[in-house]
């Protein structure tokens, strides 16, 4: 399957996922299979623009670069309701 219509998720799509405190790290992974309850994934390695003199970068994805030491993550589809 390469499409996942209730969530909207395509296989190619590029997930993004930020964490730190201190520093922000910034991590891609690009949507590689779709069911109707579960997406699997892969790392991606990215382009870092990184600007010393004020201590900022931006990240940009390599579209199908994976990290071949990390093994593909799947995880269960569950939605959310956030109605008020």
């Amino acid at each position: 399957m390469d499409k996942n219509e209730e969530f909207n998720i395509m296989v190619d799509d590029i997930w993004l996922s930020r964490w730190g405190c201190e520093q922000t790290n910034v991590e891609f992974y690009q949507v590689i299979r779709v069911t109707p309850k579960t997406v699997t994934l892969r790392m991606l390695h990215h382009f870092c623009d990184y600007n010393p003199a004020q201590m900022t970068g931006h990240n940009m994805p390599m579209r199908g670069q994976f990290y071949e030491e990390e093994k593909a993550i799947r995880r269960r589809l569950v939605a959310c309701d956030h109605s008020p």
